[in-house]
């Protein structure tokens, strides 16, 4: 979809039509995305997995939000001859580690999804979730400091500050690993203290200002080196 027809919709026009014109998924798709967000506000009551101010912004907050990361993603899954492996830091209600694989199985690109979540209650509500949405995610009720293994993309969402996403995550990455960062208007100060940490090559995605005026960024990050 275009921006000019993007811009055409009014305030009025729900959030959920104004995700399906943008990402134009496929039936089945919006289906699981509608029990996605059934299940998401029943569970919330319990676990408190979303800020109550953005459960009416469930389809723009959260699911494009974190659609939009699958789409930088996209050609590396397409392009890769191997299955690549990815990792969700702090997966919390599911973003944007769910999404990915849900859009992921709408294209059908195969990857390997692991989320990482240490509240024991968020960990039990992604397991039924993935159950529920009949999506294959390995669920790991643990820091990502005690990963057993090292993945090729790296998510991390609202989580940490930049340096401390890239301290904890040393140990699950490989040396050709790329972290996907979607960072809110204060990145740049970020950016300047992880620089005085670690040296690495980023490449800065604005953020599409007809959905999201925050001022926000997504920081794609390679090549992470300790600064001497």
């Amino acid at each position: 979809m275009s921006k000019n027809d993007l811009s055409n919709l009014d305030v009025g026009t729900s959030d959920k039509l104004k995700f399906k014109k943008l990402y134009n998924v496929s039936r089945e798709t919006m289906e699981r995305l509608e029990t996605y967000e059934k299940y998401l506000l029943w569970a919330n009551k319990q676990f408190n997995l979303i800020g109550s101010g953005t459960l009416r912004f469930i389809w723009s907050r959260h699911f494009a939000d974190s659609a939009k990361l699958f789409y930088l993603i996209k050609n590396q899954l397409e392009e890769n001859s191997k299955k690549l492996s990815i990792c969700d830091i702090g997966s919390g209600a599911g973003f944007p580690g769910v999404i990915i694989k849900i859009f992921s199985t709408e294209f059908k690109l195969n990857c390997n999804i692991e989320l990482y979540e240490s509240n024991k209650r968020k960990s039990s509500f992604l397991r039924d979730l993935s159950r529920k949405l009949d999506l294959n995610i390995t669920i790991n009720n643990s820091r990502v400091e005690d990963a057993k293994r090292s993945y090729d993309i790296v998510l991390c969402r609202a989580v940490a500050s930049l340096v401390n996403i890239i301290n904890v995550s040393r140990k699950c990455c490989k040396n050709s690993s790329l972290l996907v960062l979607p960072k809110g208007k204060n990145w740049s100060k970020e950016l300047v203290e992880a620089k005085k940490v670690w040296n690495f090559k980023v490449k800065l995605v604005k953020n599409d200002i007809l959905l999201d005026k925050s001022g926000g960024v997504t920081l794609l990050i390679s090549e992470v080196k300790k600064n001497k």
